[in-house]
C-alpha cells in the first residue's frame, strides 16, 4: 500500500473548525493509530506549510510551482514519519460555495479539484466530506461575507442567486472523478449525532471519542442581526475612506477590524441574523431535500 492521505475537505460551515480543534487535542490518540494531523488552526497561527501551498493553488499563484511544493512537503512528511497516514483538514481546499456578486455553487471547484488531485497524485487519497442544506449554507455565508468586509443587505446578497439552482450532485460527481470514492455525512446528522456522523465521515479510519465534540469545540460564533448591522456600518465607512486604487490598504484595515473589533461585536445581543424565510433560502433548501437521497448515494456505504 502506498503513502495514505485522509483529505477532509469540509465543506465550509459544516463543523470543520470544531473538528480541526478536536484533532489537535487528540494528536496522541491519532498517533497511536499511525495518523499524523497537519494542523490548520488559523486563529492561533498554527498552520502547517501544506495549507499555505493549498492557498497558493486556490489563488492561482504560480499554480504549477505550488503543486510541486505541496507534493514535496508531503513527501518530506512521509520520509520523516514512515508508515504514518497524513490527515489534512481544510474546508476551503476546493474554494468557497458562494462569492458575493457571483452566481454558481463552488464556481472554482473544478479547477481546484484538478490542482489538488495533481498535487496528491503520488498518494492513496481518501476524500471525506460533509454536506449541508444549500439555503442555510447561503445564509451562513452572508455572515462570513460581512465579517470579511461586505456592507450589503441579505436581500442584496441573495439577489444574484434568485435564478440559481445550486446542487451538491454536480460537485460530488466532479469530486468522484478526481478522487474516487467519498466518505460523507450531512451537517444535520453531525449536529444530531457526532459519533455516528464521524464514523461515516471517516469510514472507520479514525477512531476518536467523537461524543466529546461540542461545548468548547464549537468555535464559530453566530452573530445576530444587531451585530451584523454594526459590522456592515463599519465596513461601509472603511470602504468610503479608501480610494478605489487602495485595495491592499483596505484589505489590511478590514483584516485588523475583523480580528480586533468584530470578535467583540459578535457578542451584541438581539436581531435576526438573516431571514431564513427568504425566498432564495427556502428554494435552495427545498432543492437540497429533493436531492438528498441521490446526494447520499455518492457516499461510500
Amino acid at each position: 500500500m502506498g503513502n495514505r492521505v485522509i483529505l477532509h475537505a469540509g465543506a465550509p460551515k459544516t463543523g470543520t473548525t470544531s473538528l480541526q480543534f478536536f484533532f489537535r487535542d487528540q494528536e496522541q490518540m491519532l498517533a497511536e493509530q499511525n495518523i499524523r494531523y497537519l494542523p490548520r488552526w488559523v486563529r492561533e497561527r498554527d498552520i502547517h506549510p501544506i495549507h499555505k501551498a493549498v492557498l497558493q493553488v486556490r489563488r492561482g499563484e504560480l499554480r504549477s510551482k505550488a503543486i510541486r511544493q505541496g507534493r514535496d512537503i508531503l513527501e518530506e512528511e512521509f520520509e520523516q514519519h514512515p508508515g504514518q497516514t497524513l490527515l489534512i483538514s481544510n474546508e476551503s481546499i476546493f474554494g468557497e460555495p458562494f462569492y458575493e456578486g457571483e452566481t454558481g455553487f463552488f464556481p472554482q471547484a473544478d479547477a481546484n479539484m484538478a490542482a489538488v488531485a495533481e498535487m496528491l497524485a503520488p498518494f492513496k487519497v481518501q476524500l471525506c466530506l460533509t454536506v449541508r442544506e444549500t439555503g442555510s449554507l447561503l445564509a451562513s455565508y452572508y455572515g462570513q461575507a460581512v465579517r470579511k468586509g461586505s456592507f450589503s443587505s441579505f436581500d442584496d446578497f441573495c439577489s444574484v442567486h434568485k435564478k440559481s439552482s445550486p446542487s451538491w450532485l454536480d460537485f460530488l460527481t466532479k469530486a468522484e472523478g478526481y478522487f474516487g470514492t467519498i466518505n460523507g455525512t450531512t451537517y444535520s446528522d453531525f449536529r444530531a449525532n457526532p459519533s455516528k456522523a464521524c464514523a461515516a465521515l471517516f469510514g472507520g479510519n479514525i477512531v476518536l471519542p467523537w461524543e466529546n465534540l461540542g461545548g468548547r469545540y464549537n468555535k464559530n460564533r453566530s452573530a445576530g442581526g444587531n451585530a451584523l448591522a454594526a459590522m456592515r456600518w463599519i465596513n461601509g465607512r472603511l470602504d468610503a475612506s479608501h480610494d478605489s486604487g487602495e485595495v491592499q490598504k483596505r484589505r489590511q484595515a478590514q483584516r485588523k477590524t475583523r480580528d480586533k473589533i468584530f470578535t467583540m461585536l459578535e457578542y451584541i445581543p438581539g436581531g435576526q441574523a438573516v431571514a431564513l424565510d427568504h425566498e432564495v433560502v427556502i428554494k435552495f433548501n427545498q432543492q437540497y431535500e429533493h436531492e438528498l437521497v441521490k446526494i447520499m448515494g455518492h457516499f461510500s456505504a
